[in-house]
C-alpha cells in the first residue's frame, strides 16, 4: 500500500513540472479551497515563484471586480472567505511543521 501511495505522489510531482501561471494557480486555489481538498491545495502550495503567488492571491481577493450590483457584494464575501480559509490552512500547516514556514 505504501508503494502505491508513493507512486501517486510521484505522479503528482510529474504533474507539477509545468510552470504555474497566476491564472492557473488562482483557479487551483479556488477549487481546492471550495472543495476542501488538501491534496490539491498541497499541489498549489508547491509553487515557489513569488510573482505568481502574489498575483494569484490578488486574483482571489479581486475576483469580483468585474461584477456589478448586489452580486459583487456576495462575491466579495466569498473571496474574503476564501482568503480566510487559505490563511487558516496555512497557519495549520505551519503549526504542524514550523520548519515549513519558509517555503509557505
Amino acid at each position: 500500500d505504501a508503494s502505491s501511495s508513493s507512486s501517486r505522489s510521484n505522479a503528482g510531482t510529474k504533474f507539477m513540472i509545468k510552470s504555474a501561471t497566476s491564472d492557473s494557480l488562482a483557479i487551483l486555489l479556488r477549487q481546492s479551497l471550495s472543495a476542501n481538498d488538501d491534496t490539491q491545495l498541497e499541489v498549489a502550495l508547491q509553487v515557489s515563484d513569488k510573482r505568481v503567488i502574489e498575483n494569484s492571491i490578488l486574483g482571489l481577493v479581486h475576483e469580483s471586480d468585474g461584477n456589478s450590483g448586489n452580486d459583487a457584494d456576495v462575491d466579495t464575501d466569498a473571496s474574503g472567505e476564501m482568503i480566510i480559509m487559505l490563511l487558516t490552512k496555512l497557519v495549520t500547516r505551519i503549526a504542524r511543521k514550523p520548519s515549513r514556514a519558509q517555503r509557505l
